[in-house]
């Protein structure tokens, strides 16, 4: 939470500085930033002589933690009472308690287990509570928990006021703020009603909606390209980004579908919010503060894949689906998207790959031991991708932003290194970015 903010219990959330962005304090345990136990970049990489064109610096990252992290198994405790009462209410079972000892055998066979994701973040409290106590979720409604309406007025709720924590007491108005979320929308949505609230007529708003896990990629290429618009119509003032990725998957409970994917789905997604800044490479107001280079983004739709991922809107919330097919899917197609992300970087797989911190997407184990075994790569190199997921889930367009922020706070990564990072979504999209410590 922010320092004179109050009341802390009046807080939705914290942030945990990165870099000089707005001065924050927190009091929530955050992971050490330190290369993981074994990770091979811990000793240091040689400065590499190539030196592809930067598209965009990105930095000043900003992890902001939401003010409720749950254990896997208190979370699995809370999703099998509330798929238990669906159950019932829908004549499957006829008692609570048989209806729980099957999900609780359904959970533990199929979720993802606390071994592999310990906790999760949430802003949603109801969680922690007895039914008759929830805040977002409505308990006479077994079956929708009360639907769409009142996850979305949630949402509005949270974003607003992460918004309003983010730039509180900034004197200078953003030029561009880019929004990024897949679990609800709002018009007019949270950065347009900062932007009126605090008298910035004339910041540009742009909303990267609904893309999925992906949408980071997305992110990128949006931002580089405000960016470089910018520059070549000789504003450099305006040439920065503020890019704001709010997911807050949990609001999505969702007792009506009670099948295997729906389990996964629900035991791998967690809240998770980050900021960051994108500028000019030939801005030199920046310093030498560190950052990235974004040097090259890619996009792939795999053939003949458009069922195995969806993430709809629909009456009782979003509806996720999920194939068991995915990891395989993905795992054929890796090796080749790789090799065209870096030629687009300028790059050479077989060259500058090896050498390479990976941040590749944690859409659940399956997919990170299948992309691991495609590409041929250790396990220590998953590294950064097993330890996002043990500590906070999977969080949609986040997840690679927060391993960004991680790698980048770790000085034993030396200038030069690049970063591969690797994440998937609805489509089946792959999407990749090559980044550069520098």
């Amino acid at each position: 939470m922010m320092r004179g903010s109050g009341n802390p219990k009046k807080r939705f959330g914290h942030s945990n500085q990165h870099s000089s962005f707005l001065p924050m304090t927190s009091t929530l345990s955050r992971p050490s930033v330190s290369g993981p136990s074994g990770f091979p970049f811990s000793l240091g990489l040689q400065t590499r002589k190539q030196h592809s064109p930067a598209i965009c610096r990105i930095g000043d990252f900003r992890i902001v933690d939401p003010p409720f992290a749950i254990p896997q198994e208190q979370l699995f405790t809370f999703l099998v009472g509330i798929f238990a009462r669906a159950a019932v209410a829908q004549g499957e079972h006829t008692s609570f308690e048989s209806a729980r000892a099957l999900y609780a055998k359904l959970f533990e066979r199929f979720g993802c287990s606390p071994k592999q994701l310990s906790r999760r973040f949430t802003y949603t409290e109801d969680f922690l509570l007895p039914p008759e106590e929830w805040k977002v979720f409505d308990p006479e409604d077994p079956l929708s928990l009360g639907g769409w309406s009142r996850r979305r007025e949630a949402f509005k709720r949270y974003t607003k006021q992460i918004f309003e924590d983010l730039f509180a007491g900034q004197r200078v108005k953003p030029s561009n703020l880019l929004h990024v979320t897949c679990t609800a929308y709002e018009s007019p949505s949270a950065p347009q009603l900062l932007a009126s609230s605090q008298g910035w007529p004339s910041t540009t708003v742009t909303q990267v909606y609904h893309h999925g896990c992906h949408a980071s990629v997305p992110a990128l290429r949006v931002a580089s390209g405000l960016v470089a618009g910018a520059m070549a119509q000789g504003r450099p003032e305006e040439a920065m980004v503020d890019v704001v990725h709010t997911e807050l998957h949990t609001l999505h409970a969702d007792p009506v579908r009670r099948t295997p994917d729906q389990i996964v789905g629900h035991s791998l997604f967690g809240d998770g919010v980050i900021a960051y800044k994108m500028w000019s490479p030939e801005d030199s107001s920046r310093g030498s503060r560190r950052s990235f280079e974004l040097l090259a983004t890619h996009e792939y739709i795999i053939p003949e894949t458009s069922h195995l991922m969806q993430w709809s809107i629909v009456d009782s919330g979003m509806h996720m689906i999920l194939d068991k097919a995915i990891p395989d899917r993905i795992a054929e197609h890796v090796n080749t998207f790789v090799h065209d992300l870096y030629e687009r970087a300028g790059l050479m797989k077989s060259r500058d790959f090896p050498d390479s911190v990976l941040a590749i997407h944690p859409g659940g184990p399956r997919i990170l031991d299948k992309v691991r075994d495609a590409l041929n790569v250790t396990e220590e190199r998953m590294a950064w991708s097993r330890r996002i997921l043990l500590e906070r889930g999977n969080l949609s367009s986040a997840t690679a932003p927060h391993m960004w922020a991680d790698i980048l706070s770790d000085h034993s990564i030396r200038p030069g290194t690049l970063v591969t990072t690797i994440v998937f979504g609805p489509g089946l999209t792959a999407a990749g970015a090559i980044l550069r410590v520098v």
